[in-house]
């Protein structure tokens, strides 16, 4: 006979969950931790414990993003339109005010409750307040969305019942701010991109993102000219700010080329600053010459040529020229190989 089985040891966060006597901030966290980590899914989570959990931190924090974790939980468990009505009881919290996961946590409810003409502009105002361009594509794609599925063809619904309008998968983690004491790995289920919540990655992508002061539109106009390619230009009046002296200002513009170019360009809003800086400039390369020789003459035309673009001691072509805007490039032609 085999030496007596004993039972498994209790973790870390169930020896927290057991602890007597009133729990603490870090002891609720910490069972808030465990509910998420027991669920296979979110669909498997215990929404209706979390939020439990939630009203107490609330009650020991005082934190208005703990209470948002909660109308989160709440929605979860017991419907969008409770969770809803936790949300609105935050309109008016100065702590909350230009937190860009508000409105989206209010445009995301509201869209489920197809109110889709206010949550688009919910999730045109947070696209607004985020200064993650990641975000913000995600959040005017839901606003671009929602303004669709508010059309009065769509409002009917397709014949199959389903939805066209895409849905944001139940969250798994709570909602984070700046000034929150959450654990730092807890990541805001608003700030995950579409593919993201699929479970799908995506490779990274750096491009330039220029600000200006109120020009971008014909800047972004210019390189058009200058590279070709798509351009899409939002202006703040466009998503939830029409009677806003900013209204025609850009809130996002995009220039996509056939050769792989990427430009992002903004107006920037008032009471911040353009500190137009030399310290950052664009780099344009290759060994196409003709091709980089009409980007020169047409970005260095109106501009100021700082470097003229000519053989250098390494062998290539190279200048460096700052255009109408502001902008410093440099252009670097280099012999085929071969």
């Amino acid at each position: 006979m085999g030496p007596p089985a004993h039972p498994p040891r209790p973790g870390p966060l169930e020896r927290a969950e057991a602890l007597a006597g009133v729990p603490g901030t870090y002891t609720l966290q910490a069972a808030i931790a465990a509910c998420h980590a027991r669920a296979r899914t979110p669909e498997d989570t215990d929404w209706s414990r979390i939020a439990e959990l939630y009203a107490a931190l609330a009650d020991r924090t005082a934190s208005p993003v703990v209470e948002l974790n909660r109308a989160v939980a709440v929605a979860m468990a017991s419907g969008p339109a409770d969770g809803l009505a936790v949300v609105d009881t935050l309109a008016g919290v100065p702590a909350l005010q230009g937190y860009h996961l508000l409105p989206s946590v209010r445009g995301d409810l509201l869209a489920k409750l197809d109110r889709h003409d206010e949550a688009r502009g919910e999730f045109a105002r947070a696209a607004a307040l985020t200064r993650n361009d990641r975000e913000r594509a995600v959040l005017l794609q839901r606003a671009a969305a929602s303004a669709d599925a508010h059309r009065p063809e769509r409002r009917g619904g397709r014949k199959d019942g389903r939805h066209d309008e895409p849905a944001l998968a139940p969250p798994s983690r709570p909602v984070r701010h700046p000034s929150s004491r959450l654990p730092r790995s807890e990541r805001a289920p608003l700030e995950q991109s579409d593919d993201e919540r699929k479970g799908v990655t995506m490779p990274a992508r750096l491009n330039p993102y220029l600000n200006f002061p109120d020009n971008a539109r014909q800047a972004m106009e210019f390189y058009r000219s200058v590279f070709g390619g798509a351009l899409t230009v939002s202006t703040f009046g466009e998503f939830g700010q029409p009677d806003s002296p900013e209204a025609d200002k850009v809130m996002h513009a995009l220039l996509e080329t056939d050769r792989g170019f990427t430009l992002m360009a903004s107006d920037l809003p008032a009471g911040m600053e353009h500190n137009p800086g030399s310290n950052i400039a664009i780099s344009l390369s290759g060994d196409e010459a003709d091709e980089l020789r009409g980007y020169w003459d047409k970005l260095s035309g109106g501009g100021t040529v700082t470097m003229p673009l000519e053989k250098q001691v390494w062998g290539d072509e190279f200048g460096m020229c700052v255009d109408q805007f502001g902008v410093h490039w440099m252009v670097n032609i280099s012999e085929p190989q071969g």
